[in-house]
């Protein structure tokens, strides 16, 4: 009758051991999977923020573009101001040519009366047309860029600041902003 038992006891313990090895290999596995997929998280988090950046970049060079284009288009209208005189009839040469002075990124940054300076603390900063997160993004700044605090408006239950940066003018959350 012990012989019996005993022999029940080490079958238990050997299917005991067993499955603790089987434990002890799915465990391993799991680890190298997990270090895999945290090699791959990784991998697309700077693809993402690659990416981020490629846009941050299109969308400078976009609003660079609009603006020679508007400057263009202002330049080559404003030669034909200066009124429209009857058939025949010269008027003095014109004077209304659009004159636009160059502005340096020093002078864009630097504050006016009232105005005080200040840094983005986030990535991507989302400077909108309004004081609100439901207004259209005009431009994205990164993080540390130096802006111009041109005015404070509190809306709602947040706290708006109107900015200037190099890229322009509009609307970021105070706690963005370092000021």
């Amino acid at each position: 009758m012990q012989g019996t038992r005993e022999l029940s006891l080490e079958r238990q313990l050997g299917i005991a051991r067993k499955t603790k090895q089987e434990a002890e290999a799915e465990a391993s596995q799991a680890r190298a999977r997990v270090a895999e997929l945290q090699v791959a998280l990784h991998q697309a988090t700077l693809n993402v923020g690659r990416a981020l950046q490629g846009q941050a970049r299109a969308r400078a060079l976009a609003a660079c573009g609009f603006v020679v284009a508007a400057v263009a288009l202002a330049v080559a209208g404003g030669a034909h101001i200066g009124g429209i005189l009857p058939h025949g009839v010269q008027g003095p040469p014109s004077q209304a040519v659009l004159q636009v002075p160059e502005v340096s990124a020093d002078q864009t940054l630097r504050p006016g009366r009232n105005e005080r300076l200040g840094m983005a603390l986030v990535q991507d900063l989302a400077v909108r047309l309004m004081p609100n997160e439901s207004a259209d993004v005009r431009a994205l700044l990164n993080q540390g860029t130096h802006v111009v605090i041109m005015q404070q408006s509190r809306v709602g239950m947040q706290n708006w600041l109107l900015i200037r940066s190099g890229s322009g003018a509009g609307w970021v959350r105070a706690s963005d902003v370092l000021h």
